[in-house]
């Protein structure tokens, strides 16, 4: 009967949490009344040390949703009805629990109205007859859980077996004992568990109370018997839970939220069930029929964020914003997948003290029972799959720095490969990305993100997906696999061959190095007689179509024409192909490596006094680079005829093209050029802008002139080395052309277009040096530009700030301002800088700082459009900001006058 569940309809949903106070606003260990982790939910630590929580994670879901109402979808599976209906405020089976601590025989468990035992065993008695099971031959108090009085009955009427009269201690909603007795019905094929002999879910019957009356199970709990056993025997315990968690895993739903009972289900019944009964599951439907995980978090963020009581309101809605970034990085980074919507049955409490087990006279042990079955959910099964640290660890108890012994080491590794080998996702579920996922889980269905807590998930997630995205290794995974790329001790085979078709021989040694979202970057030493040389392999991580080589081959160009300055650095070119056709199948560019290490290697490890000589130094290079000019502005595009393959390429002899406009002019024609219908009110009013900033003077003659702009440069591209590095010596296969110069001259090198004039020559050598620290080059010259001076001069903070600690909220725009005021070490570095820039060009401080500021802001918009609604909110602050700004200044000329 349950195997016949599957899915009917692929009903995705998820809802909104409640974020009042008192629903929602709960640390890690407590859960409305203070419950730690002993009642089954795991303090903050637990979270954040032990390699995974395997408990509770989901217990919020109703009251997180309970404001939105849902849909209905009935899914039909054998004689088993699942249908969404309208949420419902939350039972206290959801508010609380479900642990049954122990509160002695015969106690009133600290419920002062609770009528004492002597007396109320009368009314059991008279309940007994009332529902036609006559007089018991045994009424004993169990040990009695938190929120039920358990009651054993001896009933002669039933051969004398035993049975369970489970009573709630505090008032509940009048369902949920029609829910906890339908999902005992709906699970019973499948799973040992109590057969529900009787239950009323109104207070009209003797004890003046609701009630379930359920068969009681033979055997011992788990936890009594397990730790003490030999090793053999626990292993037959892991098969044994192995099992009762695949089972539960094969009974699939359609959409995450808690069983409930059907319509068909009665108010209250005398005898045991011998017909189906309807089993729905609470739920809400998005909008959109499906989405993804992401987006269903992303779903409950911004909703939970509208109805947040916080009274700090511009932190609680950064704090929402900040998490729904995370759903939407994690998604980038295909740490949640497709599959992620599919739903299974998931029992939150599962361990040990809620399973019996009993020894078989062939000496084997067996699973008697599963218990406490209240309010069970479905949930996405990466939710059900924290590894259940019980089994290896007594009591749950471990953390990251604790090493298990070889006996829970051989248990847990026995369980994983069971679980492996009925789905080969489960180790990455378990141990990999879905710790992420449950993580995040914890604040999406009812955890209130306090800012400590938030910003330690934040930087933790941020730290992995930095690796996922730049180190490309996630956990014990390559992430190679997430590029669908090949695996590297497999992929190093074709480029040892590549070597060998290109003439460089055989590689001394591969290195895999960190990459970027567009290149796979490998390091090859080739061994040689005057020492070893070294190189670096680009490859794009994506095939280029034959209209997309052009781009490889402008970035060729560029860094050919740009190698006329030896100060610069730029890396020199082995080797090119933009064909498929070479043993790796790709486009790829060889280049040496350079000398020394990149800024972002070192700079903010360094002492204040070391970190100011590497700013002068830094400064005087960026005023070098300053003095590079072009007639144009626009893109460096090479000249190059394609396809390109060459393993000896010299320097580049025919100039880059640049189309011309001037500054104005330029973003003019390419606001006119967006004027599509859709962003025609944007693009227009941009073009008010800009003739409110001529008639501001913004624009100088000066932005007539364009010079070399590394549109990216920062601290990871720029290298350096000290005073005790060797000089870089000059490549013999390539001129190098060098001048000596005041820092504060005013000559410039100009490139014209197609020819070049006032060159420098190559046997003069410029020394960038202060303190013994000097720049040996510069990275990544993709799409160089020639642009006004104003344009490049966004500021450096990257010498003073590491980008790495600017928040998730930043957009990698360098004229963003700080969320918070600079330390004292800070503001000296950046003074320093922009001493060292200002004394070199007067106009610096307010290319920069002043007009600059609103030139680049409007030019991004110009130039890169808007892709997502995000910029569209970044474009309402520039005008609002611009608005405010050129008002100020026509009041304050009308006051003037």
């Amino acid at each position: 009967m349950v195997d016949n569940i599957t899915h009917v309809e692929k009903g995705i949903s998820g809802g909104p949490g409640d974020t009042s106070e008192s629903s929602v606003k709960i640390p890690f260990n407590n859960f409305r009344d203070g419950s730690n982790i002993r009642q089954g939910f795991l303090d903050s630590d637990a979270i954040e040390d032990i390699p995974e929580p395997s408990e509770g994670t989901l217990e919020g879901l109703r009251q997180c949703t309970q404001f939105i109402s849902s849909a209905s979808t009935i899914i039909t599976g054998g004689d088993i009805s699942l249908q969404a209906s309208a949420l419902l405020p939350a039972s206290e089976s959801v508010k609380s629990s479900c642990w049954e601590t122990v509160s002695g025989y015969g106690s009133t468990s600290e419920c002062d109205s609770q009528e004492s035992f002597t007396t109320y065993k009368h009314k059991v008695v008279q309940l007994c007859h009332d529902i036609g099971l006559g007089e018991p031959s045994k009424v004993e108090c169990m040990k009695e859980g938190a929120h039920n009085r358990l009651i054993c009955l001896s009933l002669p009427s039933k051969n004398n077996q035993d049975y369970v009269l489970r009573i709630p201690r505090i008032p509940v909603e009048r369902d949920n004992t029609r829910d906890q007795a339908a999902v005992l019905h709906y699970l019973a094929p499948l799973i040992p568990i109590p057969i529900v002999m009787a239950f009323d879910s109104t207070s009209n019957n003797a004890i003046d109370n609701q009630y379930v009356l359920q068969e009681k199970l033979r055997g011992t709990n788990a936890m009594e018997v397990y730790y003490d056993l030999p090793l053999k025997e626990k292993l037959e315990f892991v098969e044994l839970i192995a099992d009762v968690m695949t089972k539960l895993n094969t009974l699939k739903t359609v959409r995450p939220g808690q069983f409930i009972a059907g319509p068909s289900m009665p108010s209250f019944s005398h005898e045991p069930f011998t017909v189906p009964v309807d089993v729905e599951i609470t739920g809400c439907r998005l909008d959109r029929e499906e989405q993804s995980l992401a987006s269903q978090f992303k779903y409950i963020f911004e909703t939970r964020k509208k109805h947040d009581t916080n009274n700090d309101v511009k932190h609680s809605k950064s704090v929402w914003d900040g998490l729904s970034e995370i759903a939407r990085l994690m998604e980038r980074a295909r740490v949640i997948s497709e599959t992620d919507t599919d739903c299974v049955v998931w029992h939150r409490d599962l361990a040990f003290h809620n399973i019996l087990v009993e020894k078989q006279v062939n000496g084997k042990w067996a699973v008697t029972g599963v218990l406490d079955w209240d309010a069970l959910l479905s949930v996405p099964l990466v939710m059900t799959r924290a590894p259940p640290v019980w089994l290896w660890v007594k009591g749950n108890d471990i953390r990251s720095s604790q090493k298990l012994t070889t006996d829970e080491l051989l248990i847990k590794d026995h369980y994983d490969k069971i679980m492996q080998q009925t789905d080969p996702s489960y180790l990455e579920d378990a141990y990999g990305r879905g710790v992420w996922i449950r993580r995040l889980a914890q604040f999406a269905l009812y955890e209130y993100p306090t800012r400590s807590k938030f910003f330690k998930l934040y930087l933790e997630w941020k730290k992995q997906f930095d690796e996922l995205m730049e180190l490309r290794t996630v956990t014990s995974q390559s992430s190679t696999s997430r590029f669908e790329q090949e695996e590297f001790h497999t992929y190093q085979l074709k480029v040892i061959q590549l070597c060998r078709d290109i003439g460089l021989g055989e590689p001394l040694e591969l290195q895999r190095i960190h990459g970027g979202d567009s290149n796979r970057v490998v390091g090859i030493t080739i061994p040689g007689n005057s020492g070893d040389r070294h190189f670096i392999l680009r490859i794009p991580r994506w095939q280029m179509s034959d209209d997309e080589t052009y781009l490889l081959r402008d970035q060729i160009a560029a860094i050919l024409t740009l190698r006329q300055y030896a100060f610069l650095g730029a890396p020199e070119i082995a080797a090119v192909d933009t064909t498929l056709t070479n043993v790796i199948e790709c486009q790829y560019v060889l280049q040496h490596k350079l000398p020394g290490k990149s800024l972002q290697e070192m700079l903010y490890q360094l002492s204040l006094h070391q970190k100011l000589e590497i700013t002068t130094t830094v400064a005087q290079f960026l005023l070098e680079m300053e003095k590079i000019s072009f007639r144009k502005p626009g893109y460096l595009a090479g000249t190059q005829s394609l396809p390109w393959t060459s393993t000896s390429i010299d320097t580049c002899t025919s100039q880059p093209t640049i189309s011309a406009f001037r500054l104005y002019i330029m973003l003019t024609a390419q606001f006119e050029q967006r004027d599509n219908d859709y962003d025609r009110p944007i693009f227009r009013r941009f073009l008010c802008i800009l003739n409110e900033m001529v008639k501001a003077s913004l624009f100088n003659d000066s932005d007539s002139k364009n010079f070399l702009w590394h549109w990216d440069i920062g601290a990871r591209h720029i290298f350096v080395a000290g005073a005790e590095t060797p000089p870089v010596s000059d490549s013999s296969s390539l001129p190098h052309s060098t001048r000596t110069n005041n820092m504060g001259d005013t000559d410039e090198y100009s490139i014209n277009g197609e020819s070049s004039h006032d060159a420098p020559n190559a046997t003069e050598k410029l020394q960038l040096m202060d303190g013994g620290w000097k720049v040996t080059g510069v990275i990544d010259w993709d799409e160089v530009m020639s642009v006004p001076l104003v344009l490049s001069r966004q500021p450096r903070t990257w010498l003073w700030i590491d980008d790495k600690k600017r928040g998730w909220h930043w957009s990698h725009n360098y004229d963003t301002p700080l969320k918070r005021e600079l330390t004292s070490e800070e503001l000296t570095i950046k003074d320093r800088f922009d001493q060292v820039m200002q004394q070199a060009d007067p106009s610096y401080l307010d290319d920069t700082y002043g007009r600059g500021v609103w030139i680049r802001g409007i030019f991004r918009f110009a130039q890169d459009g808007f892709v997502d609604n995000r910029d569209y909110g970044r474009c309402e602050k520039f005008v609002e900001d611009w608005d405010r700004y050129y008002s100020g200044l026509h009041s304050d000329t009308v006051s003037s006058d």
